[in-house]
């Protein structure tokens, strides 16, 4: 039994970030077929679940680049011990870099971030999530760094992310890593979680989980390598970044062609 595993952004959505139309229709199609497929993203469970709402979708997802995978009713955190942060929190309350903070708060998952230190990348995905009960905004570090913390993420200039990125590398038990918007070029996101979670991990453990024995996945940029790299076959949409292709098992269609979906259908079919 193979498990197909499909990154979101650029690779599955088209460049408007929706779920094209025919590829729900393929995907439906394949999975009341009996096909295992889910797919592994940095987004939340929740904007994901808004997007992909149109497939009938029977397994875990991998949100948060591997952080949390779960199905909205059993879910599994990668928590981060505080213990290790407070040197991290220190450095960034003085040089006042506020970033996103997501984190379990009394039982609830919340991004929390500092009202008055945004960067206009943090704006824009703030006002994209008007009326999101996720949203948590605070007026103090202290209140930035309140919960079970799992997972930070910030948006600006390379330059401001690249000197993020030291502070984030800094400690052990964080990977961070940075990587260019989609959407938008001109910002680039800084990613940083537990060392110990990553795309490879969770698709290895969902793979293991199912008794799957063959694993096959998709995507378009660097945070998918890893997981091209544990799968027994991997494939780049024709606009994933160089890197990508060079490390995927063949090049498909793009997103915009719903190359995933089309490539499910020769293949499952």
């Amino acid at each position: 039994m193979t498990l197909y595993v499909s990154d979101l952004d650029g690779t599955l959505l088209n460049n408007e970030g929706q779920l094209p139309r025919e590829t729900a229709k393929i995907l439906n199609s394949l999975i009341d077929n009996g096909m295992y497929f889910t797919y592994a993203t940095a987004r939340s469970f929740s904007s994901a679940g808004k997007i992909t709402s149109a497939l009938r979708l029977r397994l875990p997802v991998i949100t948060y680049s591997g952080v949390v995978v779960g199905d909205g009713v059993t879910m599994r955190y990668e928590m981060l011990p505080k213990a290790e942060l407070s040197g991290l929190f220190q450095a960034l309350e003085k040089e006042k870099i506020a970033p996103l903070v997501y984190a379990v708060i009394d039982g609830v998952e919340r991004c929390s971030w500092i009202r008055g230190l945004e960067t206009s990348g943090i704006l824009n995905y703030v006002r994209s999530r008007d009326g999101n009960e996720r949203m948590r905004p605070v007026d103090s570090f202290q209140d930035l760094f309140t919960g079970e913390i799992f997972y930070f993420s910030h948006i600006g200039t390379e330059e401001k992310m690249r000197h993020a990125k030291k502070l984030f590398s800094s400690v052990p038990a964080l990977n961070a890593h940075i990587q260019q918007d989609t959407y938008f070029p001109e910002d680039f996101w800084l990613e940083a979680f537990s060392a110990g979670a990553n795309k490879a991990r969770a698709v290895q453990m969902l793979k293991d989980q199912l008794g799957a024995d063959r694993l096959v996945c998709f995507g378009d940029n660097l945070n998918d390598i890893p997981m091209f790299k544990v799968a027994d076959e991997s494939y780049a949409v024709a606009n994933a970044c160089e890197e990508a292709k060079k490390r995927a098992t063949a090049v498909i269609a793009s997103n915009e062609d719903c190359g995933v979906a089309k490539w499910l259908y020769e293949e499952y079919e």
